[in-house]
């Protein structure tokens, strides 16, 4: 049986809850490597055949007053099924990324919040003093696979993705097309 935590009445499959007082200005490293059950269950999440390994580090470090940076490298070895043969497909995966941390007033209402392409990404929730590592690389992992995984021998041909599957019409001033040309 897996136990799953639960954040927010929303069920967590790989949680690595961390203080946010560890982050020190000098740095916190905090390894990390998911369970055989913690990666059965992430792969049903993410719907792959299986998820074979999930391990890495991060470096938490004091940004400023309750706010917490972490570095991430992570790597993960996903199988998946090929869209059109159905047969195995496996995938190594290797990322860094950062991501913060910051406690929200939850009293606050900032009403709407507009971003744009080039702002920053908002901090992650920190929540009784706590925020979830794990649920940050998991989020990111999803964010990698390949929503279509082909076997390295499937070949897509290029006429095939320019045709479109419905049948052409005749244009309705075809006739017309065709009397011009005469002329």
């Amino acid at each position: 049986m897996v136990a799953l935590s639960h954040i927010d009445g929303e069920t967590v499959e790989f949680s690595r809850r961390v203080l946010a007082d560890f982050a020190g200005i000098d740095g916190s490293r905090i390894d990390f490597e998911a369970t055989a059950e913690e990666r059965a269950a992430l792969a049903r999440r993410f719907d792959l055949e299986s998820l074979e390994r999930l391990r890495g580090d991060a470096t938490l470090t004091l940004v400023d007053e309750g706010r917490v940076r972490a570095e991430v490298t992570f790597e993960a070895d996903v199988i998946q099924l090929c869209v059109v043969t159905l047969e195995p497909v496996a995938t190594a995966i290797s990322e860094t990324f950062s991501v913060d941390f910051a406690a929200t007033d939850a009293t606050e209402d900032a009403g709407e919040i507009v971003f744009e392409m080039s702002d920053e990404d908002p901090p992650e929730d920190v929540v009784d003093g706590h925020f979830d590592l794990g649920e940050a690389v998991a989020q990111h992992l999803a964010t990698l696979i390949d929503p279509y995984p082909r076997a390295a021998d499937v070949e897509v041909s290029e006429a095939g993705r320019d045709e479109d599957p419905a049948p052409k019409r005749a244009h309705p001033f075809a006739a017309l097309e065709r009397l011009r040309a005469r002329e």
